[in-house]
């Protein structure tokens, strides 16, 4: 097995894998455990009736949903369980509970930022949803179906990044199978789309501006780029910033820099125009639970205090830079934190995996500048989101910040350890790679099935 191990390409590795252990997160995760999995399993369910998005209803954004789904939702709410441990018989029990697809009733998620979200993130979902209610499976068997189809997409996208990329495959590698990544994955969250789509944005980003053999940018290259670009905006919009990723690719790809530019403004301001199109027709749907709560009044005390906000910014990261480190690479669901040394070995080898993983590709100083800009900028953005829009007016921290919104954008924070002065090859490195992996992810299994189940 060791030597195949030596030969195996990262992309073969990570699709096996993550097969074998995104299906077995989607089983073993009990129904509604991972984080606002009832509202995604609502939305989901009302974008595979054809709603764009939620209705205005009363002064309450609501979606349209069986009763019979409310009702699965509310017996295995995580809350009415000490330590969110469920009983395995309330689950094989709330199997029976039927779609009645004919008693349909309104919830209202207004006070969940994922009332605003596009349709995009729930496309997969939804669409075995809509396979699911032709046949009127049990309520239950639609949130599993919507599992499946979501994760099928994850590993479809994240195999073909990684497959992609001409650099720092297995760094993506172990990104992509880190617990909380493939937790997501295997999940209704629109968090598992969001990842993937990040990460193939990159690595095509990446294959136009180092890969040799790519010497023209052609239209129909462009045009996916835009796509992919666009659905990831519509996803998670402060995600759009990648799209400065552009200027890694050198002018002559592009026939020139008038060429260059003119092109990067089309895009640019095209998914502006989109994206600005999506938020006038949604902004009303939001209504956030904290009544403290005010954008216009947040911005407002921003600029009357120009200093505050890199004070606040500064300030939060120091309290909690271990905990956004912690839920980024083992945060399961509500309850489950895995132990520090998951954490802090994984973020080990990650760093060495990427100062190891090396290829032909050469990185310029102004290469690494944009790459560094570019993740600097969306970093500042996550906080800047988070402060004006979910933070109580004056504030001295940044609430609502969670450490798997960084995930989308990391690998290109190991880019900037990437380096080809190092001369040494590691042989093992395919072999280790596989075998951490697995170990890690084997300890996570049996830390959710210990940790959630009542047996």
């Amino acid at each position: 097995m060791i030597p195949r191990l030596r030969n195996i390409k990262p992309e073969t590795a990570f699709i096996i894998i993550a097969l074998i252990y995104g299906l077995s997160f989607l089983v073993i995760v009990p129904p509604f455990q991972v984080i606002d999995e009832p509202t995604h399993f609502f939305r989901a369910s009302d974008v595979s009736e054809g709603h764009v998005m939620p209705e205005k209803v009363k002064g309450g954004a609501v979606v349209t949903i069986t009763d019979s789904m409310l009702d699965a939702a509310q017996k295995l709410d995580v809350c009415k369980y000490p330590q969110g441990r469920i009983p395995l018989t309330n689950i094989t029990s709330a199997f029976s509970i039927p779609l009645n697809k004919t008693s349909k009733v309104h919830q209202d998620i207004s006070i969940y930022a994922i009332v605003i979200y596009p349709p995009i993130p729930y496309l997969a979902s939804a669409f075995g949803m809509d396979v699911g209610k032709l046949f009127n499976l049990p309520v239950l068997f639609l949130l599993y179906i919507g599992r499946l189809m979501n994760l099928i997409v994850w590993l479809l996208l994240i195999y073909l990044a990684i497959k992609i990329t001409p650099v720092h495959k297995w760094v993506m590698f172990l990104l992509a199978l880190m617990p909380m990544t493939i937790f997501q994955g295997a999940s209704l969250s629109a968090d598992s789309f969001t990842i993937a789509v990040s990460f193939l944005v990159i690595a095509i980003f990446l294959k136009f501006a180092f890969d040799e053999g790519k010497k023209l940018i052609t239209n129909l290259d462009l045009v996916l780029l835009f796509g992919l670009v666009l659905m990831l905006t519509l996803s998670k919009p402060f995600y759009f910033i990648l799209i400065f990723l552009f200027f890694l690719i050198p002018q002559y790809k592009l026939g020139n820099r008038r060429k260059m530019f003119s092109t990067f403004a089309v895009m640019f301001l095209s998914i502006v125009v989109i994206e600005s199109l999506w938020y006038l027709a949604t902004h009303t749907l939001y209504a956030p639970e904290n009544y403290k709560t005010s954008i216009l009044g947040q911005m407002s005390y921003i600029l009357s205090n120009p200093l505050v906000f890199p004070r606040v910014m500064s300030h939060t990261l120091w309290a909690n830079s271990y905990t956004y480190l912690m839920e980024a690479v083992g945060h399961i669901g509500w309850v489950i934190f895995l132990p520090k040394w998951v954490t802090y070995s994984y973020a080990a080898v990650l760093v060495a995996t990427a100062l190891l993983d090396k290829s032909d590709v050469k990185i310029s100083g102004k290469q690494r500048f944009v790459i560094a800009g570019t993740f600097l900028l969306i970093y500042f953005m996550i906080f800047a989101v988070e402060y004006i829009a979910w933070t109580p007016v004056g504030k001295t921290t940044v609430g609502g910040v969670q450490g798997r919104y960084f995930v989308p954008v990391v690998p290109l924070l190991f880019l900037l350890f990437y380096n080809n002065r190092i001369k040494k090859q590691v042989k093992e490195l395919n072999v280790f790679m596989v075998l951490f992996t697995l170990i890690i992810l084997s300890f996570t299994v049996f830390t959710v099935l210990r940790s959630l189940y009542i047996f």
